[in-house]
């Protein structure tokens, strides 16, 4: 098909289409617009752009239309389209967009509810502030984009472009919308209320339940308003929500007077249901009364088609065009013989088909009748100059000459041209040609005012609220958002959406429920009919059946069922873990417990995207107590069954056995042993009323912790403490690096890390470990200590023979250090010099020699960014990989900083590192040595580093 883009005396052939035709040419069409944009009063483009908006006119509708739960399992390819398109249509500027808010802000946040999807989560809120002044009416129609971006569409860029279009001062009043309750904007905020405009104008109303920054308000009687100390409680959430949606479906929307179809209109209408071998249709244009009746197709039965036909290959939902006849009766006929004829059979068009009858006409002559690969019938009279004698049966080629008139419109005429090797299955062709006729459009009026929303910018909004709340952290603020969601569903009258959402809402309460332990409140989903079909419905029904089995041995059978069934492998690890703790409940710690059960939240990932804290109440989690980390609920009192009721000699005792390790580790107080955050409150209350002095508040607390580690320990280990505030000041966390100088000891007794435990050292240990330190340290253990001694005196060193691997050059450095990065590894110095920040290496110091000079450019230190490769730089690359067992161990082994940056999939053998690096080299270095085992999914940096690297080889 060719587009007279150049020539406009003539109109472009896709001007006389279907609006769906937009679809298949869209990039034809982009063409076209763009180069004829400047030509505004053009006729053509007038056509172009007004059968645009019917195509945007049916999107908005579609979508409208379609169910929330249907909407997550949408592919990226229609999210993408669908943008595109939208896009394309606010960049033309059109009069009705410029001149009607409802109808631009419908169609510009239905476009940011198909883009979220597709950028980083961490958008979703600059989204839904768009989505809100949009609706307001304070959103400029100029795009901030071109169109380079949407013919080169990169979601993230284009997000970018859309969240700084700017604003504007709204032309008219607040905008508002009423149905099922009432909506309406007030300095900037959107209130939502149960009642009707009128009704609510004699009714003193407060805000109840506020969400997104209190953008949301759900407004109620002040007796009903939900108390502040349950705004946390997802059940007082919940009972507020049901009897806020009751009153929304008691409002009386006032009726419209309906139009009247008459006999001979023709019109769109639903498919319902199938009764007998009838199929029953039912009208969908809501400005019409309601009309309901069966498919007739008694206009077609002349050209071969039967009731049968249609009876088994239409769906419900499924839409359709008819003619309405006398009585009941919706005939088919005029819109299939209309679409054979204008758009399925053209003239030339050749055709596969297969000879189902020969028959002789009323002059003796042959009619031959057949039906072809895409569907539909056709006919002529046999040929006797023709080389092909056809039989019932046989398979031909024919090309069309013509069609019937009158009476005989919709007939297709051919010639046959001879044997086709192509085999035409009928019945097959048939269900292909009434897929075809089938529409994907659902038809509702455009609002009658400017300022009234659009019910279907409503609803993409709720759509947005849906997304972003699964990037919340605290469940209960998830809940107060899909509270927010489902009222607009009720508003906008879309029933299924709000009953998809409650189900939701039970599905969180459900997780919050077994991660706080209240497993006597799980209790199993129970979605509508209509959505209990839907394949993520049905999973998280399962995930909260495996849930209400934990603890439960009569159903660890139903678990081992779930588990060999395979089918699913995030609910078969579930129930594996659900399953394990079961069995050994009785013999494991309450500590390790929860470790098992949040491992199985963990994988709670359906609706928990994110960082969700499921066990929002109970506080921060850190895990359990191990070789690297203990914790300690108090600095100051001992637990009642602690053998030791010194309290600051039990938490020595684990900073002493640190400081002996290899590795090092953390001492966090606040922290109870089950690894939740309880706070440090009662510490810092204890010091205010006992201990006089310089010591108060959190600064206070350090200065005293780190006074009494000096006491214990000299001033020269403890050093090796860092001790800084964590989570809003309620713990304190005890960073310990290994001293490699000597073995400590605490009131004359050595301690040792040993798995979750501090150990007394015997002699061979101590013999072992002075051993393991000399051979190690020897060469780099004065420097460290002597860097750490400038450090704390503020003095500028001499790292006499650096030897740099970049320079390739053994040279003497005069700097000033200032911080060490883990372990010791390297040293952050501002070179005097080079004048600038730079990182060195401790294992390439010759050594170090202090000077008498102070410290003159302190102001100009500055610690940069370092990769877990141990790179800096000033511009991050992202990369992100796929690792298999070995690659994962070894990164670990080699750059133990890489473990945060490691997530699971849902594949046991496999990981993803997802992180920035500062030079390739070092990613790179690592990739080539295994490759094998790393999967590249997004670093084209690396590469291209690893194809320059193959020109070596």
């Amino acid at each position: 098909m060719n587009f007279m883009t150049q020539n406009t005396s003539q109109a472009p052939l896709w001007l006389d289409i279907k609006p769906q035709y937009i679809d298949e040419n869209f990039e034809r069409v982009v063409d076209y617009l763009q180069n004829q944009c400047s030509n505004v009063n053009d006729s053509f483009y007038k056509a172009t752009i007004a059968l645009m908006e019917k195509r945007i006119q049916e999107l908005l509708h579609e979508q409208f239309a379609m169910p929330m739960s249907r909407e997550e399992a949408l592919p990226v390819s229609d999210l993408t389209y669908a943008v595109r398109l939208l896009a394309v249509y606010l960049l033309l500027g059109t009069e009705k967009c410029t001149g009607n808010t409802g109808w631009f802000a419908q169609v510009y946040v239905l476009m940011l509810k198909n883009l979220l999807p597709l950028v980083s989560k961490d958008t979703s809120t600059d989204f839904i502030m768009l989505a809100i002044e949009a609706l307001n009416g304070k959103i400029s129609t100029k795009m901030p984009y071109g169109w380079g971006e949407v013919r080169f569409f990169a979601p993230d860029i284009f997000s970018y472009k859309i969240i700084n279009l700017t604003t504007k001062v709204p032309a008219s009043g607040n905008a508002s919308y009423q149905n099922k309750g009432f909506l309406d904007f007030d300095k900037g905020c959107i209130n939502i209320l149960p009642f009707s405009k009128q009704a609510a104008a004699r009714l003193q109303l407060v805000p109840s339940i506020t969400a997104f920054n209190d953008k949301f308000a759900l407004l109620s009687g002040k007796n009903d308003k939900v108390k502040q100390t349950e705004l946390g409680n997802i059940d007082a959430l919940e009972d507020f929500t049901r009897s806020f949606i009751s009153s929304q479906r008691g409002v009386a929307v006032q009726a419209k007077r309906l139009k009247v179809y008459e006999d001979k209109d023709s019109f769109k209408v639903r498919v319902v249901g199938k009764e007998g071998f009838k199929v029953k249709l039912q009208s969908i244009d809501p400005e019409f009364e309601p009309v309901t009746g069966y498919l007739s197709c008694e206009g077609l039965l002349k050209l071969g088609f039967c009731d049968y036909d249609f009876y088994y290959n239409l769906e419900v939902d499924d839409i359709l065009k008819v003619t309405k006849k006398k009585g009941a009766c919706l005939d088919i006929s005029d819109d299939v013989k209309s679409y054979l004829v204008e758009d399925k059979a053209q003239i030339t068009d050749q055709y596969a088909a297969v000879v189902t009858s020969i028959v002789q006409d009323s002059k003796g002559q042959d009619k031959i009748y057949m039906w072809t690969q895409d569907g539909f019938p056709v006919q002529c009279l046999r040929d006797p100059e023709c080389e092909v004698d056809v039989k019932e049966g046989d398979f031909v080629n024919v090309m069309v000459t013509g069609h019937g008139k009158g009476n005989y419109y919709g007939v297709v005429n051919v010639r046959i041209n001879g044997v086709s090797e192509t085999q035409v299955d009928r019945a097959q062709a048939i269900s292909d040609f009434v897929e075809s006729i089938v529409y994907d459009t659902y038809s509702e009026p455009e609002n009658a005012s400017d300022s009234e929303i659009s019910p279907i910018a409503i609803k993409s909004l709720a759509s947005m609220l849906l997304i972003h709340q699964r990037n919340l952290s605290q469940p209960s603020e998830r809940y107060r958002l899909l509270c927010v969601a489902r009222v607009l569903a009720e508003l906008v009258d879309r029933r299924e959406d709000s009953d998809y959402i409650a189900y939701l809402a039970d599905y969180l309460e459900n997780l919050v429920h077994f991660a706080k332990g209240n497993y006597d409140k799980l209790v199993p989903l129970q979605p509508s009919v209509e959505l209990a079909q839907e394949e993520a419905v049905i999973r998280r029904m399962q995930i909260v059946e495996i849930l209400m089995a934990y603890g439960d041995d009569s159903r660890n059978d139903r678990l081992e069922e779930i588990i060999k069934a395979g089918n699913d492998p995030l609910l078969q690890k579930i129930a594996i873990l659900v399953q394990s703790c079961n069995r050994i409940d009785d013999v494991i710690s309450k500590a390790m417990q929860n470790v098992i059960k949040r491992e199985i939240t963990k994988y709670l990932a359906v609706e928990t995207e994110g960082e969700t804290d499921l066990e929002e109440e109970n506080g921060s989690y850190l895990g359990i107590e191990n070789s690297r980390q203990e914790f300690k609920t108090s600095f100051f009192h001992a637990p009642a069954n602690a053998k030791e009721q010194r309290q600051e000699v039990n938490i020595f005792k684990g900073v002493c056995a640190f400081l002996n390790s290899q590795a090092g580790g953390t001492l966090y107080l606040g922290v109870n042993d089950l690894g939740y955050v309880n706070g440090i409150q009662d510490d810092l209350e204890w010091m205010r009323t006992r201990i006089y002095g310089a010591y108060s508040g959190i600064d206070g607390y350090i200065r005293y912790i780190t006074d009494r580690a000096k006491q214990y320990f000299g001033l020269g280990v403890t050093t090796h403490i860092e001790i800084n505030p964590l989570y809003d000041n309620q713990v304190i966390a005890l960073n310990i690096q290994p001293y490699e100088y000597n073995i400590v000891e605490l009131e004359g007794t050595a301690y040792l890390r040993l798995n979750n435990e501090s150990v007394v050292m015997t002699d061979a240990m101590k013999r072992q470990m002075m051993g393991r330190r000399i051979g190690s340290n020897k060469d780099s253990a004065a420097n460290i200590s002597n860097l750490k001694e400038a450090m704390a005196d503020s003095r500028k060193v001499i790292l006499r023979n650096y030897s740099s691997s970049n320079s390739g050059t053994v040279s003497d450095r005069n700097v000033e250090p200032y911080s060490f990065t883990e372990n010791y590894k390297q040293i952050w110095c501002y070179d005097l010099d080079k004048k600038a920040n730079r990182v060195f290496s401790t294992a390439r110091i010759g050594n170090v020699q202090i000077l008498d000079e102070k410290f003159t450019c302190s102001h100009l230190h500055n610690a940069g960014k370092l990769d877990i490769f141990g790179m800096t730089g000033d511009t991050p690359i992202h990369i992100s990989l796929e690792l298999d067992l070995m690659g994962r161990n070894i990164l670990i082994e080699e750059y133990p900083q890489a473990r945060k940056f490691i997530k699971s999939t849902e594949s046991p053998s496999r990981w993803i590192l997802d992180t920035d690096v500062y030079r390739i080299e070092g990613i790179g270095r690592f990739y080539i040595g295994l490759a094998e085992h790393i999967k590249i999914l997004d670093a084209p940096e690396l590469k291209a580093y690893a194809q320059e690297y193959r020109k070596h080889l």
